[in-house]
């Protein structure tokens, strides 16, 4: 009996399938925001990840995957689980917790159901995910950058118009991570080296014209963890300097000519160190919500906190920290829980240290994940990528294929990118 073997197109269209998809859905989801509208935008983009997630887990169905989960990391999701009911149901709002909980229950299916499905093909299919994003993010700033360039003439407050996002600062949260996933698609992928670049420093062209410091500050660390972390650093170094030297360079003649009519970081930079690098308002709001979590340590005040339990600034939706974040909501019992279950979950994935460490030498696709993970962890520290829909969703999409990396055989991959 003879047993045909599937045509390599039709392999490559498997890999690269989810990768597309996600894409589509990341796009699907920074469209969705509409001003004015009557459902909570968070939750537009929540009821698109769990159909995603649904989708997922039923083609992982169908191919015979299945999750196997440590029984440490089950019992640290159980407790996780109660202590979040708990702030739920004693929440000040609880039909605001609720919704909130939602948000954070779709990005855990997504992302389980994104890694079941890429595992399989980790390295083949990651090309999709480091083009897709990227290209999704260059069409969504090229049409935002049109629009500022028409505004800069009508008088029009571009920081809370700005099409496709509540905040101008927002769109810097799917352009860190396409910054990053476009220098990692250039070492990786030395065919498509050239385009990879270019849409890496549009990214970072984006950061800094409109001004996001943290996104800026992301890259960094991403592009100090990778060149760190590679064996051969001479062209990683080289890649991420030429991003950034083009993105500087194309932001700093947009700043010139004054095409923008935003202070980018360019400008925070000419006007002195401490107006460039400065996090005193935050602290402000890092200080309130601590000394909220002091009042009510155990369980918190529940998912959407901030804005609702009435300790913080009732214009600001969140803290702009993660730590802070989740300690407000979840308290040191359901915060002591998810560290645990996150911390059991990286185990699973790597296992021990020394095997991480081999790991991080042997694929370079799990040490530039690596580095672009610490970079959004940097991130979540100093603003609300863990806080709003888009970045929860480029969360769930990183760490199942980070998870999907760690687990797969070390791939072929050119000498310079080791």
């Amino acid at each position: 009996m003879t047993v045909r073997a599937d045509p390599p197109w039709r392999e490559t269209l498997a890999a690269w399938a989810p990768g597309l998809a996600f894409s589509a859905l990341l796009y699907l989801g920074i469209d969705a925001f509409e001003r004015g509208m009557t459902t909570p935008y968070n939750l537009i983009v929540t009821g698109h990840m769990l159909t995603a997630a649904a989708v997922l887990l039923m083609v992982a169905l169908w191919q015979g995957q299945r999750l196997v989960v440590d029984p440490r990391l089950g019992r640290a999701v159980l407790l996780l689980t109660g202590a979040a009911a708990l702030s739920t149901a004693m929440a000040p709002v609880p039909a605001a917790a609720l919704e909130r909980l939602q948000v954070y229950a779709a990005t855990l299916a997504l992302g389980v159901g994104l890694y079941l499905v890429v595992r399989r093909r980790a390295d083949e299919g990651l090309g999709a995910f480091l083009l897709g994003v990227p290209l999704v993010h260059a069409l969504v700033l090229g049409s935002i950058l049109l629009w500022l360039f028409w505004a800069r003439g009508e008088g029009t407050s571009v920081v809370w118009n700005v099409p496709q996002h509540a905040n101008l600062r927002h769109v810097s949260y799917h352009g860190y991570v396409a910054a990053a996933l476009g220098t990692t698609l250039a070492v990786l992928r030395p065919r498509l080296r050239v385009t990879a670049l270019l849409l890496a420093a549009v990214a970072l062209f984006g950061i800094l014209v409109l001004g996001s410091r943290a996104a800026l500050l992301a890259w960094g660390v991403f592009a100090a963890a990778a060149v760190l972390g590679s064996r051969r650093r001479g062209l990683p170094l080289l890649l991420c300097g030429g991003v950034l030297v083009a993105a500087i360079a194309a932001a700093w003649v947009t700043n010139q000519r004054e095409l923008m009519p935003v202070r980018g970081v360019i400008d925070r930079a000419a006007s002195g160190v401490q107006s460039a690098v400065t996090l005193s308002e935050r602290e402000k709001h890092w200080q309130a919500a601590l000394k909220a979590v002091a009042e009510r340590p155990l369980f918190g005040y529940g998912p959407e906190a901030f804005m609702k339990s009435g300790c913080c600034d009732p214009t600001r939706a969140q803290p702009h920290n993660a730590i802070v974040q989740f300690l407000l909501e979840f308290g040191v019992i359901g915060f002591a829980a998810l560290a645990a279950a996150a911390a059991l979950a990286v185990r699973a994935a790597v296992g021990s240290l020394d095997a991480a460490r081999r790991r991080l030498g042997d694929s370079p696709a799990f040490l530039w994940l690596t580095a672009t993970l610490a970079g959004f962890g940097a991130y979540a520290m100093i603003d609300g990528v863990l806080y709003h829909a888009i970045p929860l969703m480029l969360f769930a999409m990183l760490a199942a294929l980070w998870c999907a990396a760690a687990r797969a055989s070390p791939p072929d991959a050119p000498d310079d990118a080791r």
